[in-house]
């Protein structure tokens, strides 16, 4: 067994795709249009879906927003540089709200053995907040 995918309603599609394609790095896989459901699916990801686990926007004609639920945490992406990528998302018009330097030490001493873990790679959270 293996994860496959996770699934985001998005309003505004185009601008989605062009956010975690730009500032994030990812890469539009597919899109497809169900016009009989009235939907589009697009699958954006790091790699090909057979070997990596992508991210599915979708996208319901005529809904242009959603009520955030309280339940969704974060997406965990990995970064080569935290900084560079929190710089770039705020240059996009996203808000971090949180980025190392305002993250509480206790956090930051694990999230360096992890990273120690990943071959010194920082790791990167977008949640229902902003970007963390």
């Amino acid at each position: 067994m293996r994860f496959l995918h996770t699934m985001l309603r998005v309003g505004h599609l185009d601008r989605s795709i062009a956010f975690h394609t730009q500032v994030l790095q990812m890469r539009e896989l597919r899109r497809h249009d169900v016009p009989e459901g009235k939907y589009t699916l697009a699958f954006i990801g790091y790699g090909v879906e057979s070997t990596h686990t992508v991210l599915e926007l979708t996208y319901n004609w005529g809904v242009d927003h959603y009520d955030l639920g309280t339940a969704f945490g974060h997406l965990a992406i990995e970064v080569e540089d935290a900084a560079a990528t929190c710089e770039a998302v705020r240059r996009a018009g996203g808000k971090v709200t949180r980025d190392g330097a305002n993250t509480a030490p206790e956090c930051t001493q694990a999230l360096r053995r992890q990273c120690t873990a990943r071959n010194g790679r920082t790791q990167h959270c977008i949640g229902d907040k902003g970007v963390a």
